[in-house]
């Protein structure tokens, strides 16, 4: 191979390495000042959406009960912080054992923002992890943005009470706002006596 055909080959193999790095970076590329276009005491927007089973609903299935919206994506280790959260001390403990002085009126509904290459690798994540509430595909963004601007960082939890209004918008996840998330949650489900 002549010198010329080597800097060729050299330099082509370059070039693709660097956009295959652009496209990556381009990929999970957020805007961490994404900003929210809903705020707390607006009405529940309409939306479709296909559950990871391929049920088709929107989101009339979700009046008339408490309900989480959750945005996350198998790559962000804040939705995978949260989901795990979301599971053990909320859905387990309001939805599968209905705990006691409770009303269980409550749905999860989570969002993956993975890209469509990457459901498999989101379906493992969830059996590997344990989520057993309702997951649905976004992986165009169509519900996300319903709720914040495109591109805006993903992990973003969303509640809204019986009567279809948001009471609560949280993005990101940290322990000490998942402990309001909770107890707003608590509040909305205790039976009124």
């Amino acid at each position: 191979m002549t010198n010329k055909a080597l800097l060729f080959v050299i330099s082509s193999l370059l070039y693709i390495s660097s956009v295959s790095i652009v496209s990556a970076q381009n990929k999970y590329a957020r805007d961490e000042n994404g900003q929210w276009t809903v705020s707390i005491g607006d009405d529940l927007p309409s939306f479709e959406y296909i559950t990871l089973t391929g049920d088709t609903l929107d989101s009339d299935f979700l009046r008339g009960q408490v309900c989480i919206i959750e945005f996350v994506a198998s790559w962000c280790p804040f939705g995978k912080g949260q989901m795990k959260a979301m599971e053990d001390l909320i859905w387990r403990k309001y939805v599968v054992k209905k705990k006691r002085g409770y009303s269980n009126d409550l749905t999860i509904l989570g969002f993956t923002e993975d890209f469509p290459q990457d459901t498999a690798q989101f379906r493992n994540l969830i059996k590997e992890k344990g989520i057993s509430y309702p997951f649905a595909f976004d992986t165009d963004e169509r519900v996300f943005t319903q709720f914040v601007t495109s591109k805006a960082s993903v992990t973003r939890l969303i509640i809204v009470d019986r009567d279809g209004k948001i009471i609560a918008l949280e993005d990101e996840f940290y322990r000490d706002t998942f402990r309001r998330t909770h107890h707003t949650i608590k509040k909305l489900l205790k039976h009124k006596k």
